[in-house]
């Protein structure tokens, strides 16, 4: 007799109730030789394979765009030394290409708009005959003799396939059907791996966290953790901070002006004015972009912007529960996220306890009308640059980042320099 195991993935209160049909309802079933779970620019290319080796598709996306972060902010390709494009290929290749050509060339177009990398997914999608279901939240997971047979979302949906591809950034289904896994830094020991675990900190301007100066009874100010950071190279369950990729425009007939976020208080940057203050001291002058990497490189006047130094977009400390949690957890950890950087910017443009030429930068840049229009201009993926990782038979390690060890079976290729985020 086979061993049947379901697993429950509850996401929200009252999502079990969302499970079954409700009377009179026949509940929906979904069959396809190949089910992708999650419209990631990983899932899109994994389901457009699929179908063009002649198998029927089903791309099942948990909100409704596709395209991850490629078409949610970061228009800004990490392609590695010399923007060298010679070693892009396969499916990856082709996508480039038809960004190019949405802007009218015959070349790979590396730096792109969100909204023109979207419809090009979608166009390869359509093509490639790729059904996509849409706001799609994971409820419950049956494994047979160790093989998934069939997922049930939260709206009663249920997919049945010969083979399920996880292509979430945080491997929802893959925990869901048992596979073992970690999150957070192995210690040094794990693998043997130099520049693993906690690592020791670097430079900083020597800004006070007090909210007395000088005055450790007074207590921390908003922004600093309590912990303390740890003994270098033993492991943790902290991940690298998490952002958005905000697509930012000086253009004054596409400006969404950004507004204070709910329950803003100038005193909870006190910190970055702090920060600041010390940045000017030191280096004698302090710009936006000094604060804040405003890549300006990519079509129409739009920016991609990231983190920039040691207290910028990054949220640092606040996504650690991410991996695991629920969809109810995620979303006050992505509200959260999006209103500190809300508060950010605003905090820039506003505040006269920094150089006037930092208001009048940041008072300058506002959120693309033209982009995420459904969602006021912001994007709608959080960056989640780490999340769940499998551990299987083969993990991947310094010494693969470091071309000490070549994979003996490699599957894709990455060409980037080996980077962290705060964590």
């Amino acid at each position: 007799m086979k061993a049947v195991r379901t697993v429950r993935w509850l996401r929200s209160l009252g999502l079990a109730l969302a499970l079954f049909a409700g009377p009179g309802r026949a509940a929906t079933i979904v069959e396809s030789d190949i089910c992708v779970y999650g419209g990631t620019s990983g899932g899109v290319a994994a389901a457009v394979a699929a179908a063009r080796l002649g198998k029927s598709v089903t791309l099942v996306s948990l909100n409704n765009h596709v395209g991850g972060m490629t078409a949610s902010g970061l228009g800004v390709t990490d392609i590695g030394p010399g923007n060298d494009t010679t070693y892009v290929s396969g499916i990856s290749r082709e996508f480039y290409k038809r960004v190019g050509a949405a802007y009218g060339s015959t070349n790979l177009v590396i730096w792109f708009e969100p909204h023109v990398a979207e419809n090009v997914f979608w166009q390869m999608l359509a093509e490639a005959g790729v059904t996509v279901y849409s706001n799609k939240l994971l409820a419950a997971t049956t494994v047979v003799s160790n093989r998934i047979t069939q997922f049930t979302t939260a709206d009663g949906t249920t997919f049945r396939a010969k083979q399920f591809i996880d292509t979430t950034y945080e491997g929802d289904l893959m925990a869901a059907a048992g596979v073992t896994f970690t999150w957070g830094r192995e210690g040094t020991a794990a693998y043997n791996e130099s520049l693993a675990g906690i690592r020791s900190l670097g430079g900083s301007y020597n800004y006070d966290p007090y909210v007395l100066p000088g005055n450790p009874a007074s207590g921390l100010l908003p922004l600093v953790n309590s912990n303390t950071g740890g003994t270098v190279g033993q492991g943790d369950q902290r991940l690298q901070a998490y952002n958005y990729r905000l697509c930012l425009t000086q253009n004054a007939t596409n400006k969404i002006a950004i507004t204070a976020p709910t329950n803003y208080s100038e005193a909870n940057y006190e910190l970055v004015r702090r920060y600041v203050t010390n940045r000017l001291a030191t280096d004698g002058s302090v710009s936006l972009s000094s604060l804040i990497h405003i890549q300006t490189i990519i079509p129409n006047g739009k920016t991609d912007i990231n983190a920039n130094g040691e207290l910028s977009t990054d949220y640092v400390g606040y996504n650690y529960t991410w991996a695991t949690n629920t969809y109810a957890g995620r979303e006050q950890i992505r509200a959260a996220h999006e209103n500190y950087i809300r508060g950010l910017l605003y905090f820039y443009a506003t505040s006269t306890g920094i150089p006037a030429n930092l208001n009048a930068e940041a008072e300058s840049w506002g959120l693309a009308k033209d982009e995420f229009t459904d969602n006021g201009g912001w994007p709608w993926q959080i960056y989640v640059r780490e999340a769940r990782r499998m551990v299987s038979d083969y993990v991947m390690t310094q010494s693969n980042c470091e071309a000490r060890v070549t994979a003996p079976d490699g599957i894709c290729l990455a060409r980037y320099n080996i980077d962290s985020h705060g964590v």
